[in-house]
């Protein structure tokens, strides 16, 4: 189709450590990264609770900043030493452009306005954005000197599905590789109050939300037509959202999804997403009751939730399983890292010899609980995932 195309996942760093083994393994087992905080955010009107967060250990006294710049050099450092090895397989020379995305500015709406408005608001903000800018050049004169002319900068301002990966991928001009790095910070207590603003914040004793993390990644996007590449992590995407009007059951049944298959969950996470995740996908399958569990389990996957298809209970041997992993469950809400995480998360999934997945269904969602214009929206891209290697 003429909207798939493929990627390389070179780098990425999550609370599960720097490698794609290491990210498969969190995945599957279901491990859970999360720390309580010793501070509260309000919950209600009069309640406070402590909130979870998934802090990198080495890098958690630090302040944000600090902090990006450290997962940038780290990130980079990778990178390269990927590229190199990629130049024996592939021109470097034809990657187009060297983005690095950031969510450092999450504004409300309201602080947008306000800062539209005030300019001097304005131009602390164009100060900060030109002094990242000029942090980050510096290392890339270091470690990719050959992308210095390539560099390219993109902001997030509030928490969304990514749409920088669907605006490179799916522009007429998308006709060479491009390269990708995104990297966020946000379990400062700044960062953490914004977003409790916006969703759900994971507290103590509270209903389901993310629990706000940090990391970085770097993924090379390559379009269909581009000559092939001999590369063990190289991935098939297929977008299934390309007009972003679908939803998750209409995307799945024209892209004939059936059972047994995987599911890997990125985005947002609260009592409202698990409601619109089964309304829209109950007809794919149905949680195993308790009498069929036993007969299912030899067969199912280990970790992660594990569902069979509508079947009778003396049929429940036979059942076809829905196994499901969510990203956000076990390595927090990554930001803008969060896609780039989840392709090396399928990537990894795909290549496991222990796994053995043919294909991977990708569902990257965000339901805006907090948001009072439009409380209960619901957007949720689906891509299909396999490896390029196995056409």
């Amino acid at each position: 189709m003429s909207n798939t195309f493929k990627a390389i996942s070179l780098s990425t760093i999550n609370a599960s450590g720097c490698s794609h083994k290491a990210l498969a393994s969190a995945l599957t087992t279901d491990m859970f990264f999360g720390q309580k905080s010793p501070l509260e955010i309000r919950v209600d009107k009069g309640i406070a609770q402590p909130f979870f967060t998934v802090p990198l250990p080495e890098i958690e006294s630090l302040d944000v900043i600090t902090k990006k710049q450290l997962l940038l050099t780290e990130c980079l450092q990778e990178t390269a030493k990927q590229l190199a090895a990629l130049s024996s397989v592939m021109p470097i020379s034809t990657i187009e452009q060297l983005i690095i995305v950031t969510s450092m500015f999450m504004m409300t709406d309201d602080e947008q306005r306000s800062a539209t408005e005030n300019d001097f608001e304005l131009d602390a903000i164009e100060k900060n954005k030109q002094a990242w800018q000029q942090l980050v050049a510096g290392f890339i004169n270091d470690y990719l000197t050959d992308f210095s002319n390539k560099l390219a900068f993109k902001y997030v301002h509030q928490p969304s599905i990514d749409q920088q990966l669907m605006q490179i991928t799916q522009a007429n001009n998308f006709e060479r590789p491009v390269l990708i790095i995104n990297i966020d910070s946000l379990v400062d207590y700044n960062n953490v109050a914004l977003l409790n603003k916006m969703t759900e914040v994971q507290c103590l004793q509270g209903t389901a939300g993310i629990m706000p993390a940090e990391g970085a990644s770097s993924t090379l996007l390559i379009p269909n037509g581009y000559p092939d590449i001999a590369h063990k992590q190289l991935i098939t995407i297929e977008p299934l959202n390309t007009e972003q009007q679908q939803n998750i059951k209409a995307q799945l049944t024209q892209a004939k999804f059936s059972l047994p298959n995987t599911v890997l969950h990125v985005g947002t996470i609260s009592d409202a997403w698990v409601t619109h995740w089964y309304g829209q996908t109950n007809s794919f399958y149905r949680q195993i009751d308790i009498n069929e569990q036993a007969d299912s389990s030899n067969s199912a996957d280990q970790g992660g939730a594990v569902m069979v298809a509508e079947a009778k209970p003396a049929q429940a041997s036979t059942a076809k399983i829905l196994t499901l992993y969510d990203q956000t469950q076990t390595l927090g809400y990554l930001g803008v890292a969060n896609l780039s995480t989840a392709l090396a998360g399928a990537a990894a999934l795909l290549v496991s010899p222990i796994e053995n997945k043919s294909e991977v269904w990708l569902v990257e969602h965000q339901v805006n609980t907090r948001n009072s214009n439009n409380s209960q929206k619901t957007l949720a891209n689906v891509y299909k995932i396999t490896s390029a290697n196995n056409e």
